[in-house]
């Protein structure tokens, strides 16, 4: 046999054999994986429902809706909060791709009035030091009590819809922004029945 011929079929293989192994690592943490991001996301949305317990259970009055993507924004998910057995609002998980270091995935409260409770950043690769701070409360809490479109501004909040940015981050700041946004317009319709806001 030739040389060349030897050396092809070890490298491949040596290909099978790694194609096979990868592909058995895979099966073996898709699920803990997955369980880990359902966790995450609980965890999130308990954030912005402290005291509220998350659930699928439907409440009358909202129609189930399957979400369309605006601008590339993803609605993940959403779950129903219920405080002492009462609806209290929408938590969604949702997803930008439009961050400075890929997606920004966050979770979105709304109150039954359609105003954010807070939010929280479930995942994100933004530059540390900069928008890496988008998980920080300082940044977080500001989200809290809006009910229109959330506006970030550099040069300080002057409208109670404003967001202050984060210094250096303005692509991080606008990601979460306009996951924020799609989050709300998105639970505002389901709250009025399915209506477009």
């Amino acid at each position: 046999m030739k040389p060349i011929m030897k050396n092809a079929l070890i490298l491949t293989a040596i290909t099978l054999i790694a194609g096979i192994c990868l592909a058995a690592v895979y099966q073996i943490t898709k699920d803990p994986i997955a369980e880990a991001e359902r966790a995450a996301a609980m965890a999130a949305y308990e954030d912005v429902f402290p005291a509220c317990v998350i659930t699928n259970d439907v409440p009358a009055g909202i129609p189930i809706a399957e979400p369309a993507p605006q601008n590339g924004v993803k609605i993940e998910d959403y779950k129903f909060a219920y405080e002492d057995g009462v609806f209290a609002g929408i938590a969604l998980r949702v997803t930008s791709p439009n961050g400075y270091g890929g997606g920004v995935t966050v979770a979105v409260g709304v109150d039954t009035d359609g105003r954010l409770t807070g939010i929280s950043v479930i995942s994100q690769s933004e530059t540390a030091g900069l928008g890496a701070n988008c998980v920080k409360p300082e940044f977080t809490k500001q989200f809290a009590g809006i009910g229109e479109a959330v506006v970030w501004t550099k040069s300080g909040k002057s409208a109670p819809n404003e967001i202050d940015a984060i210094s250096g981050a303005t692509v991080t700041t606008k990601a979460v922004t306009e996951a924020v946004n799609a989050a709300l317009s998105f639970a505002q319709s389901l709250l009025k029945g399915g209506e477009a806001v």
